[in-house]
């Protein structure tokens, strides 16, 4: 008796033909033209995705990928956050996809990921972007540690206003003593900060400082806490209340680092995420139309950040 196969391993059948997938293509390049809605599987991502891949190879055959664009576009961008997560994960792939279709959504979100990562991606990952798109991220790369760079020099220069004196007060040595706590908790803030920078923890880092500016940003105890301010005390001994002024000094000083690297911590993508699931890098990059491969204009280093 001859091999029999099962029932949910034959072509599915219409009409008593099995259907062609590039028939369906066809149609839906077709229904582009016509703005039509398209045939696509959207029951998930990997499903349109793969309707909308044979939609564009097959316009790329025919020289009319401008009059899909659109339609993929916006078929992908239905999936919406499950799309923005997928990028988030696959930022060179979707860079790549995005600039084949022209799409600002996807190319703007793949850049902001790629760029935030690009010392954790792996140099098999970055042979496989276009190069375009490679200039384009070494550009924005370099531009952005150059804005993370000012912001750490504008932290280490930094002085609570409540201890600097006015020259027409005259101050005097018991002007200054007065503020001997919010001093000493600047000392402690620099050397944390200057041993962290020397260990590499700041956009040196490979995730580009993201570990350190998240700490930064949050304040309080989330560094140089109690625990870790005992070392200080043993060069330094303080009374009971004199540890708890000294960290209410402290934590002053904190509070205004953070609006330094508030800026950092903005979130530029279209992924939505709280804080217990944010990705492990920066997304705040500033990108601008000049900034799309397909567009001739290319800006200068400089200025990716923009405040909120």
């Amino acid at each position: 008796m001859g091999y029999c196969a099962p029932f949910n391993s034959l072509p599915s059948i219409e009409n008593g033909k099995v259907p062609n997938e590039k028939f369906k293509h066809y149609d839906n390049v077709f229904r582009s033209f016509y703005n039509e809605e398209l045939d696509i599987e959207s029951k998930n991502l990997a499903t349109a995705l793969h309707d909308c891949m044979g939609m564009v190879n097959l316009a790329e055959t025919y020289e009319c990928v401008g009059a899909v664009r659109e339609s993929v576009d916006v078929a992908l961008l239905r999936q919406g956050q499950v799309l923005f997560k997928s990028i988030s994960q696959n930022p060179v792939q979707w860079a790549n996809f995005a600039c084949r279709i022209r799409s600002p959504s996807i190319f703007k979100d793949s850049l902001i990921h790629l760029v935030g990562k690009w010392k954790m991606l792996e140099e098999e990952e970055h042979a496989n972007l276009d190069l375009p798109i490679m200039e384009i991220c070494q550009r924005k790369y370099e531009g952005f540690q150059l804005e993370k760079e000012a912001i750490e020099l504008r932290i280490l220069g930094h002085y609570s206003a409540k201890i600097q004196k006015p020259e027409s007060d005259n101050p005097g040595r018991m002007s200054y003593a007065n503020d001997i706590y919010s001093w000493m908790g600047l000392c402690l803030f620099r050397q944390w900060f200057a041993q962290n920078i020397c260990q590499g923890s700041n956009l040196q880092a490979n995730d580009g400082g993201y570990s350190f500016y998240l700490l930064l940003s949050k304040g309080g105890p989330a560094y140089l806490d109690r625990v870790q301010r005992e070392g200080f005390h043993l060069y330094f001994p303080m009374t009971q209340k004199g540890k708890t002024v000294f960290e209410n000094h402290l934590n002053a000083y904190k509070a205004e680092v953070q609006a330094f690297v508030a800026p950092l911590m903005a979130n530029r993508t279209q992924l939505e995420f709280q804080d217990h699931n944010r990705p492990n890098h920066l997304v705040c990059l500033e990108v601008s139309e000049n900034d799309y491969p397909w567009n001739a204009a290319v800006d200068g280093p400089g200025a990716e950040l923009k405040s909120d």
